[in-house]
Formats: structure tokens, sequence, C-alpha cells
């Protein structure tokens, strides 16, 4: 899909608006190379499991996770460039950009801000990685430090990782589409991935909006629309917050009916083991009932000592229960 596979280069291209700083420059020798083992993360980046989904809801988020990302963590503009610009050189889908964005908005959180960002996904991504394996493995880069500058020797390295990467992602987007095609015949539905992020940021961002035109206000800026566009921010914030109670539950609601099943299980269980007591002792009342009658089970007595004699010996008395 043409959005798909442009969107990298229009918010790279946005960004690089916003500031006009060199992406990469010269390292001093000895710079970190592509060898870096990759760390063992437990992903699952199956082409089955991406066929199964549709990552649609993570393309169109990709510009609003890119900004929140240079808000609140203080990222400089050509780190998310180098990381956009690398993704798109490699062949990876939006979809994964916005994992990697959203994994070092995670990481900074925890650890806080480290420099090296774009560099350091640059590696990842021609050691082979994937979106959610990087976002993963974003938490994990110690604090403290800074990623080794790329050598013109390295740069060269990547390029050259980038495009044979980019050739397998292509092969792979096409098995992966034909994959999904062969679910859609067989009736199954695709599981919508991030829907649920995606309705957050939307309310996150309305919010703030209306936040920003507010303050606008009342610092006495004028705008002959700014009444106006409060008025809608208004509205789109009350429509986001209503969309996330409905959410919320529905949610709710699918928690009740887990533990309405659970507690239906484990009253079924509880039935059954009674079922199971009443019958044993219906068992030994009829055992008792028959000894009664004389129709027992025969017991493992001895025999008694009558025996074969001369013509017709009569038998000895049985043996019984002891």
């Amino acid at each position: 899909m043409l959005f798909r596979s442009n969107t990298l280069s229009f918010l790279a291209a946005l960004l690089v608006g916003a500031v006009a700083a060199p992406v990469s420059a010269q390292a001093p020798e000895g710079a970190t190379t592509l060898s870096a083992a990759p760390t063992a993360v437990d992903e699952d980046t199956s082409e089955e499991a991406a066929a199964a989904e549709d990552d649609i809801m993570e393309v169109l988020d990709l510009p609003l996770v890119a900004v929140d990302l240079s808000e609140t963590s203080g990222l400089e503009y050509k780190e998310m460039i180098l990381a956009l610009e690398s993704a798109e050189e490699a062949g990876l889908p939006a979809s994964e950009a916005t994992e990697i964005l959203e994994g070092e908005a995670e990481a900074v959180k925890s650890r806080g801000k480290k420099k090296g960002f774009g560099r350091w996904v640059a590696r990842r991504i021609a050691a082979g990685e994937r979106g959610k394996v990087i976002r993963r493995l974003a938490k994990m880069r110690a604090k403290g430090g800074e990623e080794a500058e790329l050598t013109d020797e390295e740069k060269a390295k990547l390029k050259k990782a980038f495009k044979a990467r980019k050739k397998a992602e292509k092969e792979r987007s096409d098995r992966v589409k034909a994959k999904r095609k062969l679910l859609k015949a067989e009736g199954k539905r695709l599981k919508l991935r991030g829907l649920e992020k995606h309705r957050e940021r939307q309310a996150d961002m309305a919010a703030k909006r209306l936040e920003r035109l507010k303050a606008l206000k009342a610092k006495g800026a004028k705008h002959p629309e700014l009444d106006a566009k409060i008025a809608k921010a208004e509205k789109q914030a009350k429509r986001t917050e209503k969309r996330e109670e409905r959410v919320e539950d529905k949610r709710k609601d699918a928690g009740a009916d887990v533990r309405e099943e659970r507690k239906d299980l484990k009253d079924a269980r509880k039935d059954a083991k009674d079922a199971n007591k009443d019958a044993k002792d219906a068992r030994k009342d009829a055992r008792k009932e028959l000894e009664a009658n004389g129709r027992g089970p025969k017991g493992k007595g001895k025999k008694g000592p009558g025996g074969k004699g001369k013509g017709k010996g009569q038998k000895g008395p049985k043996g019984g229960d002891r």
C-alpha cells in the first residue's frame, strides 16, 4: 500500500523541516561495529503472527508517537530521523518504526534519556532485529554512556546491510500478504493491533490540544478562530473521553463475564465431586444390602475338610469370609 510505504519518508521529511541538523558525523577510531550480539527477547515475530494481525493503527499512530517522544523525552530530532531513515532503507513497515519509537519512549521513562538512539537503532536493524524486539531491547540499554559514532567504514556496511534487508523484507511482505489473504478466505478475523493504544493516544492528544488552546487564550492571544478552535477541541475531548468510558465499560463487562465463568466452573467441579461421593456411598449401601440377603460376593476363605471318598462322598462346607 502506497500510504504505508511512504509514511516513513513523509515523517522523516517533516522532522527534517523542523531542524536543519546533520544526521551523521565522523566517528572516532574503535567505534562500535555491526557485530554486536543481539540479546534474546521472547517475542513472536513469525510471519504467521504478522499475517494474523492488521497493523494499520500503528501506521496511523507513527506521527503521534514521534511528536510525543520528542516532547516528553527531549530526544533530538536528528536521532529520530536517523532511526526512521534506517527503518525505511531496510524496508521495515511503518508499524515497526512505531514500535521502535514507542520502545524508546517507554525506556526513557524508566532509565532516563540516553544519547545515540538513532545510531543504536541503525545497528540493531542492520543486525536483523524486528521492531518488536528492538522495542524490548530499548529497556535493556544500560543507563549512562553513549553509543559510539558511526565511522565511514561502518556507514558503508550499514548501507549494504540495509539494501540486502530491504530485498528480504519485500519477499517477507509478499508471503505475509499471501498468508493473510488465505486467512480471510477461511473466514478468520484479523486482530487489529494497537487499537487500544490508538484510542488512548487520541484522547491524550485531544486533551493536550484543548489545554494549549486555553493557555493561548489566557495569555491574551488574538486569533479570529481561537474560540471556535477551543469549542471544537472541547467537543473532540468529550467525544474521546466518552469513547474511553465505553471501552472501559466493555473491559469491566468482559471481566465480570470471565469471573462468572470461573465461578460456574468452580461450582460445576464441586457438583461433580459431590456426585462422585454420592455414587460411592450408593455402591456401599447396595453391597451391604446384597450381603444381608446372602447374595454378597464370595470371600477368599479356605475350603472345608470334606473330600472325595469312595463312591459319592459329600462335599465339605463352603469356605466363607473370615
